[in-house]
């Protein structure tokens, strides 16, 4: 039997009084006249705060025009880009633009981690975490809790907290998503004070509702009631009254359920309020009624809920009636009144079919009237253009055709051209994958050859913890050659137990340092995987190591050079490239894959790609080690 539950809010909303808005359209008056009379460049604030009343006044395409122009000013005086993109992002939300909302929110994010401005990073994160929440709750959970890292202000901190229930409540989480309702309605005082404070109550009361904990659900709205009463806010009292009829029914106390139901009806009687309340108000109190096996004034007050369903048009509220009389029949034995009622039942249901089956048929003549009227212009348009090319076609006919015969050249050859780039491209990621798949088996041949020297070197006990930290590197290296583009932090993870493997095997004679730019997000930055490796290989093994007994350096680093391309640079404290060329001579295959993979990308992605190799010299003139340095292209990956 379906009944009134309470009402959650997914999105806290502000409900303003006539008062709250009058002054907000002062305030927007106001600015407006302001920014007619200041000059553009001075306009950022007041670009902001305008979009910002437009979303409360409920009006988002202006508010969107208007976030708009702040962020074209914020670009050309290059301020507060971040926090521009961000309003845009939300006043994009409002609209529903959640796909442009999200790409605006990751540009500010990138903007923000760039400027290191941690407090417009962490109000991005939340907001990214509440355009999430229609649908994508794992995502809303990831960037509210990134939110949490940053020790947002007690404003954002709230925020967070509200996403963060509604997402756990919406993954079915309820025992989460109430201790976080609960920590967020605890950063309030005990008394209420703010309408934002009713919406988190409410929303609390809710989930408390959803868990079964009925007591405590009772408790909230009984709370919340006296609040609404004490301010003689009668529609919102009703609100309460019915959640806790609610609350009654599923309890099982029918009595009470009717007179909370009842009391209902006084206020939407004696306050002049929506009479369209009524409709669910009488079948409340007929469904109670009928629960406690009082038929005759059940009936009565279902009749009244009939009356009013038809007035207002409230079709399932109708059919409720129709279906709760039928089976109240049925139960004590009225047949006469029950086929009464079944009769009704299947009126009701056929005509509303034939009303949606009309509709389509109307719906389905207009278009079909239209598409019509649209031909016949159509025919008329192509009639009078045929006699139009029939009188001059014997003027032009010659230049006609050259002019077709060079249109189609010039397709032939943009095609010609573009398939080729396609081809090229195609060619590009094919090769891509050989040369990577060439590039395991010679990494798991290396590694298989440094287990093998390790176990017969040393302890069991030791061997398999090799063996462990070796069996997670070659799940990571099957993983990740498989992709185009992985992470920094998974990148910088697998390279990290390759290089506790090598030095596991060489007993800690070398250290090693990896480096990430702080402009990178380990997170989002995404680069080729697997192009450090083969270079830090040949420095552990033709290299590093012959310079006695002193320990020597590996040191990685990652570097920003711009939105597309990043910079990988590996360098040790070897004896450099004449010394090895010289002692020993040795072409790693590694090594050579990765430059054919590096010329591979310079002519696929016609980027500035490539390889730069030299030694470094220290003070005295003497070589100190060797530098590789690698230009290499990112993509930002977000899932």
């Amino acid at each position: 039997m379906k009944y009134k539950i309470p009402a959650i809010l997914i999105v806290v909303m502000t409900i303003f009084s006539g008062i709250q808005a009058s002054e907000d359209r002062l305030k927007l008056d106001s600015l407006l006249v302001i920014v007619k009379n200041l000059p553009e460049d001075s306009c950022l604030t007041q670009f902001i705060d305008i979009s910002d009343l437009y979303v409360e006044l409920i009006r988002s395409d202006s508010a969107e025009y208007y976030a708009h122009k702040a962020v074209v000013l914020s670009e050309r005086i290059g301020q507060k880009q971040a926090f521009a993109y961000r309003k845009l992002a939300y006043a994009q939300s409002k609209v529903g633009k959640m796909e442009e909302s999200r790409f605006m929110l990751y540009k500010a994010r990138n903007i923000a981690v760039q400027d290191k401005d941690t407090v417009e990073l962490g109000w991005i994160y939340s907001q990214l975490g509440t355009v999430h929440l229609m649908g994508q709750y794992d995502s809303a959970i990831f960037y509210c809790l990134k939110a949490q890292k940053l020790k947002p202000e007690e404003g954002l901190l709230r925020l967070n907290l509200r996403t963060l229930a509604l997402a756990y409540m919406r993954t079915g989480n309820l025992e989460k998503a109430i201790k976080l309702q609960q920590e967020l309605v605890d950063t309030y005082e005990d008394s209420i004070t703010s309408q934002a404070q009713v919406n988190h109550l409410n929303n609390l009361a809710g989930f408390y509702y959803y868990a079964h904990n009925l007591d405590s659900a009772a408790a909230i709205f009984r709370k919340l009631m006296q609040y609404h009463d004490e301010r003689n806010q009668m529609g919102k009292k009703l609100l309460m009254s019915t959640n806790l009829a609610s609350i009654y029914y599923a309890k099982g106390d029918y009595a009470e359920a009717v007179a909370l139901n009842k009391a209902a009806l006084d206020y939407v009687n004696q306050e002049g309020l929506d009479k369209s309340e009524f409709v669910s108000c009488y079948s409340n109190v007929g469904i109670n009624y009928s629960r406690m096996g009082r038929y005759d004034l059940a009936t009565v007050y279902l009749d009244s809920a009939e009356y009013w369903a038809k007035r207002f048009l409230a079709e399932s509220s109708l059919e409720l009636c129709y279906r709760e009389k039928y089976k109240m029949d049925s139960v004590r034995g009225d047949y006469k009144s029950m086929a009464m009622n079944l009769k009704k039942l299947m009126n009701f249901t056929d005509s509303v079919r034939n009303a949606k089956n009309d509709k389509q048929i109307a719906d389905m003549q207009i278009q079909y009237e239209t598409e019509k009227k649209d031909q016949e212009i159509l025919n008329l348009n192509q009639q009078a253009e045929l006699q139009s090319l029939t009188i001059s076609q014997r003027n032009t006919q010659f230049g006609a055709v050259v002019i077709g015969l060079l249109l189609l050249i010039a397709v032939g050859v943009t095609l010609t051209q573009r398939r080729s780039f396609k081809l090229r491209q195609e060619a590009g990621a094919v090769e891509q994958r050989f040369l990577r798949s060439q590039l395991n088996p010679h990494f798991i041949f290396n590694s298989m050859t440094a287990i093998q020297q390790y176990l017969l070197e040393n302890d069991a006990e030791q061997a398999g913890y090799f063996m462990g930290t070796f069996s997670t590197l070659m799940r990571q290296i099957l993983e990740n050659s498989r992709r185009e583009f992985i992470t920094l932090t998974e990148e910088v993870d697998m390279l990290t137990n390759y290089m506790e493997l090598q030095k596991m095997r060489f007993q800690d004679k070398f250290n090693y340092h990896i480096e990430i730019d702080e402009r990178l997000d380990e997170d989002y930055v995404g680069v080729p995987p697997m192009f450090a490796q083969p270079f830090i290989e040949n420095s552990l093994e033709h290299g590093l190591f012959r310079k006695g007994e002193e320990i020597n350096e590996v040191t990685v680093r990652f570097g920003y050079i711009s939105k597309q391309l990043v910079g990988l640079e590996i360098s040790d404290t070897g004896i450099g490239i004449s010394d090895v060329q010289n002692k020993e001579s040795h072409n790693s295959l590694a090594t050579q894959i990765t430059r054919e993979r590096l010329a591979v990308m310079q002519v696929a992605m016609k980027d500035e790609i490539g390889l730069k190799s030299q030694n470094i010299i220290n003070a005295s003139g003497d070589i100190g080690g060797f530098r590789i340095s690698l230009t290499l292209p990112t993509k930002l990956i977000t899932t």
